[in-house]
Parts: structure tokens; C-alpha cells; sequence
């Protein structure tokens, strides 16, 4: 798995801040994040456009978001195997060449189904990247660069992330079709792509090592058999479900009576995932006074407020219930993401993976759920069943434990 081993190279022959190689360095580390989280979202905004071009229900049509996520998570553990034999760069770059290949397949697809196979396959080729990101930051980038760097690269998923979801819904509106607007962005990812092999240093601190599989397996399995862990990711699983549920439904309702709003005016409520970066600092502070759980209540306390708001038929209303949802949902999955290394003494790689793997699965898995839901029940359905999965984390957060085993009495 990709640990950090600061052993494997002197700090002289790492990128240092404030030099030139630390600037293109960084450059090349935000578009190569924006590849996967540009993809993995890109037909949310379009998902009413795609269900009456291809003949499909509202609620299958959601199935082309959680495919994706799916297949992104599935695989993550094959990825960061691969990548202690192959190496972090050329695993993300060959994972973000391939994904960007399958993507400029996707508007030519003629059935449903076939659109389906396309997104799984992107969304597992699109693991090489995530698997692997922050081991690369940390054999490459000297201590003082690593968090900078990290930075850096947060920023670029947070905004390929909301560019993956309004670029496409913009060019829909305009054209009509949901695949000008799948072709406009792997144009727009083709460049990404580019600019990241051009950018990225190659790899000076990493050492190829073989990997006992047997051993891997056997960290995983001690990380699923320990209940400390299973809460947090049954938690991300919540969380992060009610997420994609909401955001998955949001264009269906929004372009239904009363509000019967245009591609074009409905995707500016997903600028309201910028929200997202500021909870999450703020939570980080809130985690260093009040503690991880006290932080966690808070945040699924506000989730649920959110999911309160989602009720009623009023624009404002629901701006602000997603605005609560989307600065809740990001605040839990910054402490949870902290959580996971307090609680983890060996295999922290391991556990950070299952970690990963939960946040993708979660939302896909719960997300099919949601869509069915909504297909069946509407928005009202919907909107009790993302509260049911908030009071599950409510129950879950009062379990949460902030010590490792070995701190335990």
C-alpha cells in the first residue's frame, strides 16, 4: 500500500517551496485532481436531458452518477497495489489518459446501457488517481511543501468538481443535448490531462516494492474487524448518501411545477458546493477546541436542519436546506478523515483506502437507494429518506470513539 517513507530519498532531492519546480509542480497536481472529480459528477447536471434522450426513468438515469462512483470505488485498492510496482505518477497519469479516452466515447453512445459500461469503466480507471495522489505528494514534495501541496490539490478537486457539474448543465441548455455537454467536457479534460504529464516531475524518491498480497489482505481484514473503524465508514456511508441523493434529485425537482426552472438557472445551486471549502476549514477548528464527536453532532445537526428546509416549495427554502447539507456533509467528512488517523496505529494506508472505498460506495449504494425512492415516492420520499439517514448518523456520531485501541484504559 502507499505509505510514506521519508527514508527512501534525502530532502535535498525533494520539491522544495517557494522554487520554480514547486510552482509547476503544483500547477500539475491541480489539473491531474481535476480529472476525477470533473468526471465523476459531470452528468448530475444533466440527468433530465439524459433520461428523455435515451427513454429511461428519472431514477435510472441517476444510475450514470453512481456507476461511476462505484467503479471509483471498486478501484481504489487495485490502484494503490499497482502503483507500489508501477509507480504514483505514471499510475496517474495512465489512469487519467485511459478515463479521458472512455469519455470521448460516451456521447457517441446509442443505448442506455452501453452509457452505463462507459461510466463504470471511467469510474475505475478514474482510482488510479485518488489512490495514489497523496503518496506521490509525500515521497516527492519536501515536509515543508507536503501541506501546501495538499492544499493545492483540495483546491483543484473542489473546483473541477463544481466545474463538472455547471459546464455541462450550461452546454445543455444552450444546445439541447446531453452529448455536446459530455463532449465539451472531455474536451475541457483532454487539455487537464495534457497540461498534468507536461507538469508533474517524474518520480525521484520512489522505490518499487514488492507487494505481499497476503499480508494486505490480511491489514484490511483487521481494519473491517475493528468496530471503531466500521463506524466511520457506516458514517461517510450516511453522509455522504444523503449528499449525492439530494444533488442527484435537485435538477428533476427544480425543473418540475412550481418552479419549472431551465438548465441554465438550476445549475447555479451547484455553486453552492463552494460552501464545502469553508466548513471544512471551519470544522478542522472546531475538531482542535471541541473535539471530533461534539464536531460531528454538530455537523449532522445541521444536515438535518437542511434536510428540514428541503420540504417546503420555495426557492429560498431549498437553497438554504442544500447549503446546510453540502457545509454539513464536507464538515463530517474533514473530521472523519482526521478521525481515521487517530484511531489507526499500523496500516494507516490500508485504513485511509477502506476510508476512500466507504466514501464512494456510500454514496453510490445509498444513492441507487435514493434514486428509487425518489422514482417512486417523489421529492417528499426523498426528502424523509435522507432525514432517516441522518438520524442514523446522529446514532452512529454518539458512538464514535477518538482513541486507538492502544490508547484505550
Amino acid at each position: 500500500m502507499s505509505v510514506v517513507t521519508p527514508e527512501r530519498s534525502s530532502d535535498e532531492m525533494k520539491i522544495q517551496t517557494k522554487t520554480r519546480e514547486f510552482r509547476l509542480a503544483t500547477i500539475g497536481l491541480f489539473f491531474i485532481s481535476a480529472v476525477p472529480f470533473a468526471e465523476l459528477y459531470c452528468t448530475q447536471g444533466v440527468l433530465p436531458q439524459i433520461a428523455e434522450g435515451l427513454g429511461v426513468s428519472a431514477g435510472d438515469s441517476q444510475l450514470t452518477v453512481l456507476v461511476t462512483t462505484s467503479g471509483l470505488a471498486v478501484g481504489m485498492i487495485p490502484a494503490s497495489l499497482l502503483s507500489e510496482r508501477r509507480g504514483r505518477r505514471n499510475m496517474m497519469l495512465v489512469s487519467a489518459v485511459l478515463a479521458v479516452l472512455v469519455g470521448a466515447f460516451m456521447p457517441f453512445c446509442g443505448t442506455f446501457t452501453e452509457l452505463l459500461v462507459l461510466e463504470g469503466l471511467q469510474g475505475f480507471l478514474l482510482a488510479g488517481i485518488p489512490a495514489v495522489a497523496m503518496a506521490y505528494v509525500s515521497e516527492e514534495f519536501d515536509s515543508n511543501a507536503i501541506m501546501p501541496a495538499t492544499g493545492v490539490y483540495v483546491a483543484g478537486g473542489a473546483a473541477s468538481g463544481l466545474v463538472g457539474r455547471v459546464l455541462p448543465t450550461w452546454v445543455a441548455a444552450e444546445t439541447g443535448s446531453w452529448r455536446w455537454a459530455l463532449g465539451a467536457m472531455t474536451a475541457l479534460m483532454i487539455v487537464c490531462a495534457a497540461l498534468s504529464i507536461a507538469l508533474l516531475p517524474h518520480s525521484r524518491s520512489f522505490v518499487p516494492s514488492a507487494v505481499s498480497y497476503a499480508k494486505e489482505a490480511r491489514m484490511f481484514l483487521s481494519h473491517l474487524a475493528d468496530p471503531r473503524l466500521i463506524v466511520v465508514f457506516l458514517l461517510v456511508f450516511c453522509l455522504m448518501g444523503a449528499y449525492v441523493s439530494v444533488y442527484n434529485s435537485l435538477p428533476f425537482h427544480m425543473e418540475s411545477p412550481p418552479f419549472d426552472m431551465s438548465p441554465k438557472v438550476y445549475a447555479a445551486f451547484f455553486f453552492v458546493n463552494l460552501v464545502g471549502v469553508f466548513s471544512s476549514r471551519l470544522a478542522g477548528s472546531m475538531v482542535a477546541k471541541a473535539g471530533v464527536r461534539r464536531t460531528l453532532l454538530v455537523a449532522v445537526a445541521v444536515m438535518f436542519a437542511g434536510v428540514l428546509l428541503l420540504f417546503p416549495p420555495a426557492v429560498g427554502a431549498i437553497v438554504l436546506g442544500t447549503i446546510l447539507i453540502t457545509g454539513g456533509g464536507f464538515a463530517g467528512h474533514t473530521c472523519l478523515t482526521g478521525l481515521i488517523a487517530k484511531l489507526v496505529d499500523k496500516g494507516r494506508a490500508q485504513a485511509a483506502t477502506l476510508y476512500m472505498a466507504s466514501f464512494y460506495g456510500g454514496s453510490a449504494v445509498t444513492g441507487l437507494i435514493g434514486s428509487r425512492v425518489f422514482a417512486s415516492h417523489h421529492w417528499e420520499g426523498l426528502v424523509v429518506y435522507v432525514g432517516v439517514l441522518m438520524v442514523l448518523g446522529f446514532a452512529l456520531v454518539l458512538t464514535v470513539r477518538e482513541k486507538a485501541k492502544s490508547e484505550s484504559p
